[in-house]
């Protein structure tokens, strides 16, 4: 279980790190979804030089929408889904166009497409 130290930070264990895709010098960013605080990689910019990270939330928050709990939508944002052509969803939210992909196949998902 993550401990907080005397200057306030958490610290994860390396293997939980590693699955997450999460490394040594990595900005992050934090979202809270139904009171769990959600910790991610920064997002990068668009094309457009806006940052990417209120498009990630909005995914992630779609996902908890389609599997009615954070942990199930977690899962499922951490393993590969064949609408992606075997990757991650979370893999795919460093661009625009994963994002929408990652969008659409959730929207697809949500109306029992599950192709």
């Amino acid at each position: 279980m993550p401990k907080l130290d005397s200057r306030r930070r958490i610290t994860l264990p390396e293997n939980l790190c590693k699955q997450a895709g999460l490394g040594p010098g990595d900005e992050l960013a934090c979202f809270l979804i139904n009171d769990r605080i959600t910790v991610t990689k920064a997002a990068p910019h668009d094309s457009r030089g806006h940052n990417l990270s209120s498009q990630v939330l909005a995914v992630y928050e779609h996902a908890d929408r389609v599997f009615h709990s954070h942990e199930a939508a977690a899962e499922w944002m951490t393993s590969p889904q064949r609408g992606l052509g075997m990757h991650t969803p979370s893999d795919l939210l460093t661009s625009d166009e994963g994002i929408q992909q990652v969008d659409d196949l959730l929207g697809r998902i949500e109306h029992g497409d599950y192709s």
